[in-house]
């Protein structure tokens, strides 16, 4: 089985993950947000440079993020946010903007910035069946 084509497939079904980030006095938030995956399984998301994730992924980019659940099966992702800037951010804006076209009434205010994540650890879950499969 090829490991990255399941998780892309995995991710790519979702409109939503909740992203799990860390303040800057060490506590933990959680949001549930629009995401996009890239093939080489690079999340994107945007959001506001006034948000508390912005604030957060500018002082530690270490992110974790956890998808599906509606089957009980889930994907766990952790990795390193990057701020977008230039062609890099027009090349991955324009993947995430394929996946939520409804995002473009953010994409023109002034505030609205993008991120790329690349994953440091993966793991898939199924647990609708005995015993459980943990995975990747």
């Amino acid at each position: 089985m090829d490991k990255k084509k399941f998780l892309y497939d995995f991710i790519s079904k979702r409109k939503l993950g909740v992203i799990a980030t860390v303040t800057l006095d060490g506590k933990p938030e959680a949001a549930v947000m629009e995401v996009a995956v890239t093939p080489e399984l690079e999340l994107i998301i945007d959001t506001a440079n006034t948000t508390r994730k912005y604030i957060n992924l500018k002082h530690n980019p270490h992110i974790a993020f956890a998808f599906g659940w509606e089957a009980w099966d889930t994907v766990q992702y952790e990795g390193i946010a990057h701020e977008l800037v230039g062609e890099e951010r027009e090349k991955y804006r324009t993947i995430f903007l394929a996946k939520h076209p409804d995002a473009k009434k953010w994409d023109a205010l002034p505030e609205t910035t993008y991120f790329t994540v690349v994953p440091t650890w993966v793991r898939y879950s199924a647990m609708d069946q005995e015993p459980w499969v943990i995975a990747f």
